[in-house]
C-alpha cells in the first residue's frame, strides 16, 4: 500500500498563477491611466484579431475587404502602442 501523496506547497501553487489577472483589468477601469494588466489584455486581444484576420486573408484568397480590415487593425494597434 502506498502512502498518501503530500499536498502541494504554496510555492508550487504560486507558479501556476496566471500573469494576466482579471482583477488588474477591472481595477484599471476605476483608476486613471493604464496599468500593465490592461496593456497585456489589449495586446493579447489585438494578437488574436491579427491571427483571425490573417487566417481569413488566407481562406478568402486575399479578399480586399479582409486585407483592409487587417491593415486598419495593424494601424490602430500601432497608433495605440506608439
Amino acid at each position: 500500500m502506498l502512502p498518501p501523496a503530500a499536498p502541494p506547497t504554496s510555492s508550487a501553487s504560486a507558479d501556476l498563477q496566471p500573469t494576466l489577472s482579471a482583477p488588474q483589468v477591472v481595477d484599471s477601469i476605476f483608476t486613471p491611466g493604464t496599468n500593465a494588466g490592461l496593456i497585456k489584455a489589449m495586446s493579447f486581444s489585438f494578437y488574436a484579431l491579427f491571427a483571425t484576420l490573417a487566417t481569413l486573408v488566407y481562406a478568402t484568397e486575399g479578399n480586399l475587404h479582409v486585407c483592409a480590415l487587417l491593415a486598419l487593425s495593424v494601424a490602430l494597434y500601432g497608433s495605440i502602442r506608439w
